[in-house]
């Protein structure tokens, strides 16, 4: 399936969660994980919404991405791909305002040939 790219002007960086090791902290380690550039269109907005858990959570930016992203990943707006310290690539959560990805919807058209991602942050 296609996404809807054509009105996603911005880009952004994106972290995944799957390449990433434990911290030993109940968080991720990224310093291994090459960052990919995303299309997307970004928005600063709050909205409410509730987690795969249940809970009630408020979001900081919802971002509609040209690609499935995960949740537990980051996105960053802007291009951070060439950031690395000594240890490798830069860690999302501590550089460059990179923000968790805490839900994500998918919605198709009714064909089924174009997906809308439409990520929480």
């Amino acid at each position: 399936m296609r996404a809807y790219s054509r009105r996603m002007p911005q880009t952004a960086t994106y972290w995944c969660a799957s390449g990433a090791t434990p911290d030993g902290a109940g968080g991720l380690d990224f310093s291994r994980v090459p960052p990919q550039l995303v299309r997307c269109r970004w928005q600063d907005k709050a909205v409410l919404f509730r987690s795969v858990d249940g809970q009630e959570l408020t979001s900081s930016a919802i971002v509609y991405t040209d690609r499935r992203v995960e949740p537990r990943g980051y996105l960053a707006l802007g291009d951070w791909t060439e950031l690395m310290n000594d240890e490798g690539y830069v860690d999302p959560a501590s550089a460059c305002n990179a923000r968790e990805i805490r839900q994500i919807d998918r919605s198709p058209n009714l064909r089924g040939t174009l997906v809308l991602n439409k990520v929480y942050l």
